[in-house]
């Protein structure tokens, strides 16, 4: 799906043939979105207005059968919000028969666009699905908002079961103004409420770092790219931790580059099996190499792996076999 800088931008959709060669199968275009996420057998895409004039936004389904768009409807963003400033959302995530929308408060006016008088809150949205009516919305003042801008906060364990996590990455006037901690917060599987005994504070563990993005490895534990603890952006990830959110323990991971030469890594598009045990991330540094580090969760270490001369690895996914 291209990034259309604002304007319509193409799908194309390929598979793999029994020769393991691509194969065009479809092509059209569609709006450029900001956020987007597999629900039942359709991706569901998000077009967020940020123009406190345009109250609002909108939605649209493309069928992974038929491979075409299959419907779309509209979200009053500033309705949602209800604080007189736009609903807009960080990611969505499918959670049983529900769609579960965390968003930041904007106040989209041209001159604070991103920022925010709300920086001390955190929402999530839950849509029924597939006419998205909205059910409810999950509020709560403990953190700041779930995720960031194109970055996914949520996570669905095996048991059903839903982590946040929150960064305090709010601003106001163009300085960072959220007062609360880096943490992990936990919905119930079946339930759309926070969990008000579960706090899983980072920014104690971690002696003052902000999540930057994660990776679930399986079995409740999370790979984590963190930042510095004097930097105020949790964009410029350097360093990594793991964190087990049943037994609420953190850990610095060993094996990875000097923090000051990693310069990026594929964060949201990195890799795990799940198993509990072990995740893939592309890490790039100021020496222009890129190679893949294999992050064992019960060393708490990481080893260099495969090398790209000349390139930036930006993703990294299994595929596998065809039958």
């Amino acid at each position: 799906m291209l990034y259309g800088q604002g304007n319509p931008g193409a799908v194309t959709a390929y598979k793999l043939d029994n020769a393991g060669k691509l194969q065009k199968v479809t092509n059209f275009q569609t709006e450029t979105v900001q956020a987007f996420a597999p629900v039942d057998d359709d991706i569901l895409l998000l077009k967020v207005s940020r123009n406190i004039s345009n109250e609002i936004s909108h939605w649209y389904k493309v069928n992974t059968e038929t491979l075409q768009l299959s419907g779309e409807g509209e979200i009053n963003t500033k309705e949602l919000a209800g604080n007189g400033e736009m609903a807009h959302f960080s990611w969505i995530k499918q959670v049983g028969n529900k769609v579960f929308a965390p968003y930041f408060s904007i106040k989209a006016d041209g001159v604070d666009g991103f920022g925010t008088n709300y920086p001390d809150s955190s929402w999530i949205a839950v849509f029924n699905y597939p006419d998205m009516t909205l059910d409810k919305v999950i509020r709560d003042n403990r953190t700041s908002f779930i995720g960031a801008y194109f970055t996914d906060g949520l996570e669905v364990d095996e048991k059903g079961d839903v982590y946040a996590y929150s960064s305090p990455d709010a601003t106001t006037n163009g300085e960072y103004t959220s007062t609360k901690p880096c943490a992990f917060m936990r919905i119930n599987s079946g339930t759309t409420e926070y969990d008000k005994d579960y706090f899983f504070n980072i920014t104690e563990k971690s002696g003052g770092s902000k999540i930057g993005f994660k990776l679930y490895l399986g079995n409740g534990q999370f790979l984590l790219g963190m930042t510095d603890p004097s930097d105020k952006q949790s964009s410029k990830i350097d360093r990594f931790g793991l964190a087990n959110v049943y037994t609420q323990q953190f850990t610095w991971v060993t094996g990875t580059p000097d923090p000051a030469k990693i310069t990026s890594v594929s964060d949201l598009n990195s890799y795990s099996p799940k198993d509990g045990k072990t995740g893939y991330v592309g890490i790039t540094t100021s020496d222009g190499k890129s190679a893949v580090y294999k992050f064992d969760a019960a060393a708490a270490s990481a080893s260099r792996g495969l090398e790209v001369e000349g390139g930036t690895i930006t993703a990294i996914r299994w595929l596998p076999a065809q039958s």
